[in-house]
């Protein structure tokens, strides 16, 4: 959903600094540390690489122990894998960018925009060349298995049970069939994947990010919604597995909004906080039956912090300059969370 306003901030840029990028060099990305017992994990998404990249020290100033894109990661809009690659370079030259990278640990997933074309899943054809790019971007090992699937899924661990956090990171383009009702957005492989993923931990927390919004249906806007079955299957998988303290990340609607639903199998009510976007917003209010805390709708990144003594969760969402705008509270032992009950924590 790249609206005229966006448009023309990037017709305003091509003027002053749109240049054949020269690669830069790549900075040194700082790995994942699967011991740290993480306390805040940031998140956002919908980053044009002609505007400004200084939201970084602002995100960083949070001290977050991993930051998660969660799509539009660059505005890409190219089965052209020079331009691509030089749109990357957008970013991965700015000064604030290095400086964020060498400070705290990157992963990401992708929406439309960065896998190449507006609204599109398994059709695109440049989907292969345009995923090398985006690892690259990621700064992902040569031998990483990302390089050899068909997709970006991927997941990562923090921290020991009982205060362990799993992110699983979905790929909803690579196989994502033409909406319909009976439509898949996964693909099966990955769909066994994240049974896998689910099933077989021990963490507390499990986060499961998308480029695109799962629980919101009133906006005509690319959602799980227009994939009613394969939605279903998720909320299906969730109860399953058991799996606790599942909360959905997304982006894409150039607003940042949290919220939740307890439908069909699910045991626990299942939330999401969507955060987008770091460079420009709507500014609109939408309509929203499952919406839990404020809608805010200037340029955004998100926040989830973990209270591990106490048992909570907080979903926060920042205005761009870092200002806490918006906070959601949830309790552990209230997300099928075995390992916090009444007594878990001292409640004073």
């Amino acid at each position: 959903m790249f609206r005229r306003r966006q448009v023309l901030l990037g017709a305003a840029a091509l003027a002053g600094c749109r240049r054949a990028a020269s690669a830069p060099t790549m900075p040194a990305m700082r790995p994942v540390d699967p011991s740290r017992v993480p306390l805040r994990i940031a998140f956002g998404s919908c980053n044009h690489e002609y505007a400004p990249q200084t939201h970084y020290d602002a995100i960083a100033a949070q001290d977050p122990d991993l930051w998660i894109w969660l799509g539009d990661n660059v505005y890409g809009d190219t089965s052209d894998d020079r331009e691509l690659r030089d749109k990357y370079a957008q970013v991965l030259g700015a000064p604030a960018y290095r400086r964020f990278v060498d400070q705290v640990p990157v992963v990401g997933t992708w929406d439309d925009h960065d896998f190449g074309q507006n609204n599109a899943g398994e059709e695109f054809e440049a989907r292969a060349q345009n995923q090398a790019a985006m690892l690259d971007f990621l700064g992902e090992p040569a031998d990483s298995p990302r390089r050899r699937q068909a997709g970006v899924f991927a997941s990562y661990d923090l921290g020991a049970a009982p205060h362990k956090v799993r992110v699983i990171l979905l790929d909803g383009r690579s196989h994502r069939e033409r909406p319909s009702v009976t439509a898949d957005t996964l693909g099966e492989d990955q769909w066994r994947w994240l049974e896998g993923q689910l099933r077989h931990s021990d963490a507390s927390v499990h986060l499961i990010g998308n480029g695109y919004q799962f629980l919101p249906e009133d906006h005509p806007n690319e959602t799980w919604a227009k994939f009613p079955e394969a939605r279903r299957r998720l909320f299906a998988l969730i109860a399953q597995t058991q799996a606790p303290g599942v909360v959905l990340l997304s982006g894409d609607r150039h607003h940042a909004d949290i919220s939740a639903t307890q439908q069909g199998p699910l045991a626990y009510p299942l939330h999401e906080h969507t955060a987008s976007g770091l460079t420009h917003a709507s500014g609109l209010k939408e309509t929203n039956r499952y919406r839990v805390a404020e809608q805010y709708s200037s340029e955004n990144f998100g926040m989830l912090e973990l209270d591990w003594e106490r048992g909570r969760v907080e979903l926060r969402t920042h205005a761009i300059d870092g200002k806490l705008e918006v906070l959601h509270g949830l309790e552990l032992a209230a997300l099928g969370n075995p390992w916090y009950g009444a007594d878990a924590f001292d409640a004073e």
